[in-house]
């Protein structure tokens, strides 16, 4: 039936085809679980049928054996055009369009189709004879323009589901667009045979509609990969990301955002293309400078209006042949985690206000209450010794309890002032430190410096730690003035290896350390310690008669 066959240079084409058609489905078969794959594997198959039916047509010898070949080719016509339907409705619309009873529907008129082509020779209405124009060609039947009819309507169908993809996903439109292309072309050669052979059987138009559709296929699925689901997983994470990703040219031009990105400046994507960062975010501050890291990236926060805040990160975009092409920024809001932290600064702050005022509570029954207790005994011995009559004793202890009272009253005043100078949350620390220290000057003219490391700062120092340094700094230059009697005192703060150290140096006239009992013999040595260990640091006194002391105080930092 099929006869002798001769090998003639003309089925290169053909074969070709016939290569690139079997690579497409050898490649879409292990990903056959993508959307609309399975289709496209079968249209591969059918395809390649299709092909093997030409390439046999064309080395055929006999008329009766290219006869038998161009009736295997229509057989496979239909079935192949409506497997790439099948395709097209299934990647557009996951499990939409393309439903079971759908299917069966469809795959109804190519078995008709066919069963008409095996009994031709019986009825003639699907093709009445054929002629040889440069090849084999049938002569349709009103089966046969039937078949070419209702592969213009699958075609149709098939231009819609494109172009709404084209129309509503712009990552598919150079893919959509080779697909039109190439479906244009194949069932424009559909209608033609028939009705222009002369132009569709000559060499070069042969094969132009022979390989431009598996060319454009193989650029669909190596090129853009649109059977790769990584594409599909990244554009998906930027679409559903909480994250705002900005993408700009080299010019700072916005570029492109994602939906978040969009929800956080409050523009859609085509009205921000085009701007710069200015016009874009006009309440944030510049964006930092790459040039000098090309190929780093910056972190850096912004609170672009008083209701938000950000953390962005700043990189560099280079493509395959790491050619720098453009800048991506990456803003997470950390609105709710600065609200949160802020809050937690507050407790801080509330926590240390009321441990500060148990340590008063402390402090002024340890001292004023024991100087009251004291006064209230000297009364009552001097009552007695003007019962008595000795007037002598009682006015030399009267003496003695007017320079303890004043010295108590001192010791109030001390105490009010100190509240009053406690650092406020709006006031940064040590500026509150050296407010204190002017008024420490001008109300005892004892001169007072201070020293601050350039790396350090209030925000380093957490509330509570801030008040602690600030009491012992209080008592300390307390006890320069009323034991130390000194001229001038120098106040350091400096950091090193992640330790913090504060120290008060006067030019008083000192005292002897005997460990254990200097804490029992001045109450103040024993608050500051206390002070010192409930932020996990610790003090140390050095000091020599007729040379001053020092009071220092170590406090570890936590690595930034």
């Amino acid at each position: 039936m099929f006869g002798a066959h001769v090998y003639t240079p003309e089925i290169w084409p053909l074969l070709a085809t016939a290569g690139l058609v079997v690579a497409l489905g050898l490649y879409s078969w292990p990903r056959r679980a993508m959307p609309g794959v399975r289709y496209f594997v079968v249209a591969c198959s059918f395809w390649t049928l299709l092909l093997v039916g030409g390439i046999a047509e064309i080395a055929a010898v006999d008329p009766a054996a290219q006869i038998a070949w161009h009736t295997f080719q229509l057989l496979w016509q239909l079935p192949v055009i409506t497997a790439v339907t099948c395709f097209s409705l299934d990647y557009v619309q996951p499990g939409r369009w393309l439903t079971r009873r759908r299917l069966l529907l469809l795959a109804a008129p190519p078995l008709f189709f066919a069963l008409l082509i095996l009994t031709n020779e019986a009825h003639h209405i699907y093709w009445q004879g054929f002629v040889w124009t440069n090849g084999v060609r049938a002569l349709p039947a009103s089966a046969g323009w039937v078949t070419v009819g209702y592969a213009l309507l699958l075609a149709s169908v098939q231009v819609v589901a494109l172009l709404w993809l084209f129309i509503h996903s712009s990552p598919h439109r150079w893919p959509v667009a080779l697909m039109l292309a190439a479906l244009v072309l194949t069932r424009g050669r559909l209608l033609m045979e028939p009705l222009a052979p002369h132009w569709v059987m000559m060499p070069a138009g042969a094969t132009v509609m022979t390989l431009f559709p598996p060319i454009a296929y193989v650029v669909t699925l190596f090129g853009f990969k649109i059977f790769d689901p990584m594409p599909a997983a990244q554009q998906a994470v930027l679409a559903q990301m909480a994250a705002g990703v900005v993408v700009f040219d080299l010019h700072w031009r916005v570029f492109n955002l994602n939906p978040a990105a969009e929800a956080m400046f409050g523009r859609r994507r085509a009205a921000a293309r085009g701007q710069n960062w200015a016009q874009l975010a006009p309440g944030a501050p510049p964006l930092p400078d790459l040039t000098q890291q090309p190929r780093a990236g910056l972190d850096f926060t912004f609170a672009r209006d008083s209701m938000y805040r950000y953390t962005a990160v700043l990189s560099p975009l280079h493509d395959f042949r790491r050619l720098h092409i453009g800048y991506l920024l990456l803003l997470s809001d950390v609105t709710e985690a600065h609200q949160a932290q802020a809050q937690i600064v507050e407790q801080q702050r509330t926590l240390a206000a009321l441990d500060e005022r148990e340590h008063l509570a402390r402090e002024l029954h340890d001292t004023i209450g024991q100087v009251l207790g004291y006064a209230s005994l000297q009364v009552a011995a001097i009552s007695q010794l003007l019962e008595d009559g000795r007037l002598v004793p009682a006015t030399a202890q009267l003496a003695r309890l007017t320079d303890v009272l004043q010295e108590a009253h001192a010791d109030v005043r001390q105490q009010i002032l100190n509240l009053r100078a406690t650092p406020a949350p709006h006031q940064p620390f040590f500026t509150a430190v050296q407010h204190y220290l002017e008024g420490y000057t001008a109300n005892y003219a004892i001169g007072a410096q201070l020293a601050v490391d350039a790396a350090l700062t209030a925000e380093t120092l957490p509330p509570e730690t801030q008040t602690q340094l600030f009491r012992i700094l209080q008592e300390a230059l307390s006890n320069a003035r009323k034991h130390g009697r000194a001229q001038r005192v120098q106040v350091t703060f400096t950091a090193e290896a992640n330790v913090l150290r504060m120290c008060i140096t006067d030019d008083g006239c000192g005292f002897v350390l005997d460990g254990a009992s200097t804490d029992a013999s001045h109450l103040g040595l024993r608050f500051m310690r206390e002070r010192a260990l409930e932020v996990g640091g610790r003090l140390s006194v050095a000091s020599t008669p007729g040379a001053g002391a020092c009071v220092a105080v170590e406090i570890p930092q936590k690595e930034p």
